[in-house]
């Protein structure tokens, strides 16, 4: 993974990804082509979030300590109304990343699993699967989630996580 700073502040990420028969290939990602970011950190990694204006969602993590990051290109469905529209971290580290849809629909992708990555909470289970969480909302077609926040509170003992969006 390799970063250019040019003199017109365009950032380029290069990196290389090995296909499914072992072949390298070099993939160039300019800073015009990000719709979204999100990052996240923890005492052993650094995570970063990508969506592509293609739709597709790139993750990055480095574990400290490592020169080598984990880069995964991960394709995203064609369907417009799935159109990612807002993402963010769990603030524990980045282990889940949230990712909100046009059609209101919501997803938690396992970042730290997929990027391997270990995290204390894991559970080896489920470590690889994709939630798609039930929408909180009654669907109305006027709404279109335009930011979405996931945080933690620690209040009495009791330990919360919870998310929150907003709407256009």
């Amino acid at each position: 993974f390799v970063w250019k700073f040019g003199l017109t502040n365009v950032i380029n990420f290069i990196f290389v990804m090995e296909d499914t028969i072992g072949l390298e290939k070099y993939y160039s990602l300019v800073i015009q082509d990000i719709a979204l970011s999100a990052s996240a950190s923890s005492p052993n990694s650094e995570v970063l979030a990508f969506v592509v204006r293609s739709g597709d969602l790139i993750l990055y993590g480095l574990k400290h300590g490592e020169t080598d990051p984990v880069v995964r290109w991960i394709p995203w469905f064609d369907d417009v109304e799935k159109k990612l529209c807002a993402i963010a971290f769990n603030p524990d580290g980045g282990e889940g990343l949230i990712l909100a849809c046009y059609d209101q629909t919501f997803y938690v992708v396992p970042t730290l699993a997929l990027l391997t990555i270990p995290s204390p909470g894991e559970d080896d289970s489920k470590a690889h699967d994709v939630l798609k969480l039930p929408n909180p909302f009654v669907a109305d077609d006027g709404f279109i989630p335009s930011a979405i926040a996931w945080w933690v509170r620690h209040a009495a003992g009791v330990f919360y996580k919870a998310l929150s969006n907003c709407w256009l």
